[in-house]
């Protein structure tokens, strides 16, 4: 008979005995009983590092193992714990946490985990049959020690908890549990280490220490990791209302809310508005008030119980008084902080790629940022190491497997798409398999992961799968070469690209004895040989940019040719080119060349100019470089040439100095390149961007919305050039122009110089009729050639 046919009703049951049972507590961790020590470590660690934060953390990690117990304690440096937190963790009634609705990069995202770590010497205790000690978890801060024991009522299903305080002064906060060991490597166990290896590498400005003794072992393990430095970029803690939906911002405020209703402390609506990000002024403040129409009674968070339209339009107040956030304040580890690391952890490596992918992912209207970021580290084969896969969410490694070993992922490679099972299987299809001595570092930061366990071990990686294996392939598809006995195996890095490069003009010197010359199409800058060869060496050099414009100098006289035979533009000029010929930008020349050419583009890179005239020779367009900034005469003749109907273009870098020309310019439409101008040509902007340190000053003269793109990452014309060639890159420019200026007068497309024998003379009436013909004829030759150009 059922319990309603009895009459009894719907019987309670509460959730408290979940968390002292091994049972409630796998599902409340997603944690199998055989690794709680290390999760206990791993949630320890995770709370010191975050009452650290925002100076020099210090964590001190210690296992002690005897009488059939493992002593596992915790130290930090950081704020400490009042007596009313430690009161409310080991509160069995009620769920706090401090991160359920936290949307920021945090190291946790569930919350409640103390409780649960609290909770594992008694679920493990019940389980074995055995008797723990009677204060089994010690919690020593702000000078105070609570020693704290649980009273487990399976009769009336009840946890409570008994505390004992004494004096004890203590830098930051010190927590120790002492727990039955459940399994022999307890107390004595590698996950330990690599643990805390995780820690240090996605921290680098935290200070590291791991002491294991055991009384069944030889001697005690030690084993420290100093910081190494700041982090190339931190994270500034606010969150941002971009990143809540529209029921997630409710539901904080409700939490609040019911803080309150259970004796919180209440917090000023002002105070709640400004601690997002965007809206910390007053001024700010006050406009969302204005424009949420909030009444001057509405003073405190509390007041708004039981007004869900004005919740509703608050959110909307405050987004709209705030600039969506990029995803670059996410923070970024980068490339030095991770080396440094690495030598640290493991010795210096035989050569490292690095690279970060960041970009936004649509959640319903909700964009949340992320960042990528992958370090691949090979070692020599004669150090035993084996590859070892490191994964980070948060700045915090995970918990056992690597949550993107178990998904398909998809990237492309020279425009085929590619799939593998994992992180792995991509690793293995270029060669990094089980046995290659290979560290992979790979660590996401977002505001938003959805955890799909407790334990922060399973979580839904949909939207982070793409841009992750996109990253990955970039950043290990050498390691087939390197294998092959390039770059680290005896030749070096720096001599294997001088070997590439001689490789590259040897080809070309064939061509220019077969054919008397090398096709305009494969004709290319310095620059541009440079970032072919950067590719063929999957992104890194080994040797800086200035060395190996030298090697081509020096390759180039070793075959007995100048560069220009090869095809290689060296020139440094300030000139204009039209037609074949070309004229020095004078003052004196001003008048002549502002009548040249239907079109003038004026570019940015001295040796772009020279890959390009070929193409614009046949199209009338005149091309005008200037050394970079727009020096005095280059500007006047760009005013003059207007003003007889000129149309005139800009094509710089995508870097700060790019950019703050066309700034400097901007009356002049700029038609590349650009993340835009990858889109038209087929290209991936991992292909040809690359890490840069832009100049402060260029960086800082631009206007807000434009630094973000090019912070650290820029996209030169000569990577463009070597991946399409001169003439897909001129067929691009040509349809940006004819985009922007549908029409041109072709006059000036017109060369109508006769060069006449001193000693012929013609009255001007002939030589005006022969002119005009001329023109005529021209401009028809022109027109025919030009079908898509009006004019």
């Amino acid at each position: 008979m059922s319990g309603d046919a009895a009459g009894w009703g719907m019987l309670e049951r509460t959730r408290a005995l979940d968390y002292v049972t091994l049972q409630g507590l796998s599902t409340l961790t997603g944690c199998e009983a055989t690794n709680l020590d290390a999760l206990i470590m791993k949630e320890l660690v995770d709370n010191g590092l975050d009452a650290a934060s925002g100076g020099k953390p210090r964590i001190g990690v210690t296992f002690e193992t005897g009488d059939g117990f493992l002593k596992l304690t915790v130290r930090d440096n950081g704020v400490g714990m009042l007596s009313s937190d430690i009161e409310r963790i080991v509160d069995f009634n009620k769920f706090y946490s401090t991160k359920f609705h936290d949307r920021t990069p945090s190291r946790g995202a569930l919350g409640n985990a103390t409780k649960e770590t609290f909770s594992v010497p008694y679920a493990l205790a019940a389980d074995m049959g055995v008797s723990l000690p009677r204060w089994p978890i010690g919690i020593r801060s702000r000078s105070k020690e609570h020693r704290v024991r649980l009273v487990v009522d399976e009769l009336r299903e009840e946890v409570k908890a008994e505390i004992a305080v004494a004096d004890s002064p203590v830098e930051g906060t010190e927590i120790s549990i002492t727990l039955p060991v459940y399994r022999d490597h307890w107390g004595w166990n590698q996950a330990y280490v690599d643990l805390l290896q995780g820690y240090a590498m996605f921290n680098p400005e935290a200070d590291f220490e791991l002491s294991l003794s055991h009384s069944r072992k030889d001697g005690p393990i030690h084993v420290r990791y100093p910081s190494v430095g700041e982090r190339k970029r931190v994270f500034k803690g606010r969150p941002s209302i971009h990143w809540f939906g529209r029921s997630e911002f409710a539901q904080l405020v409700w939490a609040k809310i019911r803080a309150v209703n259970g004796g919180g402390r209440d917090e000023s609506l002002r105070s709640f508005i400004g601690g997002f990000r965007g809206l910390s002024s007053f001024d700010r403040i006050n406009d969302v008030l204005g424009s949420a129409g909030a009444s001057e009674d509405v003073l405190n968070v509390s007041d708004l119980a039981d007004r869900e339209d004005l919740v509703e339009r608050l959110f909307d107040a405050m987004k709209r008084c705030s600039m969506e956030p990029k995803p670059y304040v996410l923070g970024e580890i980068g490339e030095e902080p991770m080396r440094k690391r690495l030598e640290q952890i493991f010795k210096e490596p035989e050569e490292l790629r690095h690279n970060v992918a960041k970009g936004i992912y649509k959640d319903g209207s909700t964009r949340i940022p992320y960042a990528v970021e992958i370090a691949v580290a090979v070692y020599p084969e004669n150090t035993g190491k084996k590859k070892r896969v490191i994964v980070g969410i948060n700045n915090a490694p995970c918990l056992g497997h690597n949550p993107f070993d178990r998904c398909t992922l998809h990237w492309s490679q020279k425009g085929e798409e590619n799939t593998a099972w994992g992180v792995n299987g991509l690793l293995e299809k270029y060669g990094i398999k089980k046995e290659e001595p290979v560290v992979v570092v790979i660590h996401l930061i977002s505001p938003r992961v959805e955890y799909t366990s407790y334990g922060k071990s399973e979580l839904n990686t949909d939207p982070f799968k793409k841009p992750l294996a996109q990253t990955l392939y970039k950043t290990c598809k050498f390691y087939y070469h390197h294998k092959r006995g390039g770059s680290g195996r005896g030749v070096g890095q720096k001599s294997e690209a001088r070997r590439l490069l001689a490789e590259e003009l040897r080809t070309r010197d064939e061509v220019f004895r077969g054919a008397g010359g090398v096709p305009g199409d494969l004709r290319t800058t310095q620059q541009g040989l440079y970032y072919k060869i950067r590719k063929r060496m999957g992104g890194k050099m080994g040797i800086e940019r200035k060395s190996f414009i030298a090697a081509i100098r020096e390759e180039s006289m070793a075959l007995g040719r100048r560069r220009d035979e090869l095809g290689i533009i060296a020139a440094v000029r300030a000139e204009m080119y039209f037609r074949g010929s070309v004229y020095p930008v004078s003052l004196a020349s001003l008048g002549e060349l502002a009548g040249k050419g239907s079109d003038i583009l004026l570019v940015e890179k001295e040796g772009i100019t020279l890959a390009l005239e070929p193409y614009a020779r046949g199209r009338g367009v005149a091309l005008v470089n200037s050394r970079g900034f727009i020096v005095e005469y280059a500007d006047d003749l760009m005013k003059l040439s207007r003003e007889d109907n000129a149309n005139i273009f800009q094509l710089t870098d995508y870097d700060a100095s790019g950019l703050l020309i066309s700034q400097n310019a901007a009356d002049i439409p700029r038609i590349g390149v650009d993340p835009e101008s990858l889109d038209s040509l087929g290209l991936w902007i991992e292909d040809v961007s690359e890490r840069y340190k832009p100049p402060k000053k260029h960086l800082n003269a631009l206007p807000l919305e434009l630094r973000d793109g090019v912070r650290d990452e820029r996209i030169e014309i000569d990577s463009v050039l070597a991946e399409v060639g001169s003439e897909r890159l001129w067929a691009h420019l040509e349809d940006r122009m004819t985009e922007l200026a549908p029409r041109r007068d072709l006059t000036r497309s017109l060369d109508l110089s006769i060069n006449l024998p001193w000693m012929i003379t013609e009255p001007l009436g002939w030589l005006t009729r022969s002119l005009k013909a001329l023109g005529e004829t021209r401009r028809s030759t022109l027109q025919a050639g030009r079908p898509g150009w009006n004019g």
